[in-house]
This record gives C-alpha cells, sequence and structure tokens, in this order.
C-alpha cells in the first residue's frame, strides 16, 4: 500500500484490537500508537504524573504529520479523539478511516482474561453503553461527519481474517448498511462476569 492513511481502531477493551493490529500491521511503513504501550514507553517517573494520556494524544498528532501511513488504537468512545484525528489527518492530506470493531460483550471480556487483565464490571458496563452509541452513530451516518473517509464496522470474525491492513483497506467489504445494535450484545456483563 502506498497511499498516505491514518487509521484509527476502535473498540471497547478486549474486543480484539491489539489482536487485528498485532496480525495486520507490520512496522515500517506504519506507525503504531496504542496508550497502553506508549504508556509502558514511559519513563516510571512520567507514569505516576497525570499526564500520559495527553503525551499519548501529542504523540499521535505528531505521528500523523510525520508519518505517511498511522494506525492509532483507542476506545473510539471520545468524540473530540476521533475529530481530531480525522481533521488532522484530512489537513496532511491523508485518508482517515475509522475502524469499528465490534464485539460482543462476553466475548470482549474472554478477550480481557486472555490478556491477564480484566475491567470491572461497572467500567465494562460503562464501556458497552458509550459503545453502542458509537454503533448508532456509525448507523446514522454520523461518524462520516466528523470527516472520515470511510467508516468500517467489523465483527472479531471478519478481522481476524485480515492478514495486511494496507491491502484490506485498497480493497475493503462491499459496504452494506448497519443493523441499529439490539443493545443486548453490550448490556450481558454482570459484575460476576469481570472478575478472574
Amino acid at each position: 500500500m502506498t497511499q498516505s492513511v491514518v487509521v484509527l481502531v476502535t473498540g471497547i477493551p478486549g474486543a480484539g484490537k491489539s489482536v487485528l493490529i498485532n496480525h495486520a500491521v507490520s512496522s515500517p511503513p506504519w506507525k503504531v500508537l496504542d496508550p497502553d504501550r506508549f504508556r509502558n514507553r514511559l519513563s516510571p517517573q512520567l507514569r505516576r504524573l497525570p499526564i500520559p494520556y495527553p503525551l499519548f494524544v501529542l504523540a499521535v498528532v505528531v505521528a500523523i504529520v510525520r508519518d505517511p501511513q498511522v494506525v492509532v488504537e483507542s476506545r473510539g468512545s471520545n468524540a473530540w479523539l476521533r475529530r481530531l484525528i480525522a481533521v488532522c489527518a484530512r489537513a496532511r492530506g491523508r485518508q482517515a478511516v475509522l475502524i469499528l470493531l465490534d464485539a460482543p460483550s462476553r466475548e470482549a471480556v474472554a478477550g480481557q482474561r486472555s490478556r491477564g487483565r480484566v475491567a470491572p464490571g461497572p467500567v465494562m458496563r460503562w464501556n458497552a453503553t458509550e459503545w453502542r452509541r458509537v454503533l448508532n452513530a456509525a448507523s446514522s451516518g454520523a461518524l462520516a461527519t466528523e470527516g472520515w473517509s470511510k467508516v468500517l464496522v467489523l465483527d472479531r470474525a471478519r478481522a481476524s481474517t485480515i492478514d495486511d491492513l494496507g491491502e484490506f483497506l485498497a480493497n475493503p467489504p462491499p459496504v452494506r448498511p448497519q443493523e441499529p445494535p439490539s443493545g443486548d450484545r453490550h448490556a450481558e456483563v454482570r459484575d460476576d462476569d469481570s472478575r478472574e
């Protein structure tokens, strides 16, 4: 893939964002940014300060300015961050692609358990509620108005078949109307579902 592009991969914790990126993105030429890896690269002193996320956002903006192919991982629930990434990408003449990795809450919790880090039940319920809003915005076309060149909704099964993100973006699947989320897919996490 030779085109300049910024990709934001989003989903609730455990949806498989890191799995998709690790499997389908080779670095270089891609510049990969995600909050956890970014924080782990900071010195122990900086990790204790309440500034890692603003530093991460700054690193995302710098990467969009400097690197032709950037992939960013995020939960996607922060509309201001989505808009910032899309605006920066377009200001640099890059395509801006938003990937929504949709996974039922139980699958996401299973994904968290497999990596040894499980979000508490209330945190997962909040994320699931916010994620339903994001999916509804995708269904209504509201996300496209943020400045994205493409908005793609993938389930875990489809995401697992992507071996090369650049190739996938060059030949994306046909766009089909997205059904609004039923609600129960993301309302099924109880406190006991989120415990080790």
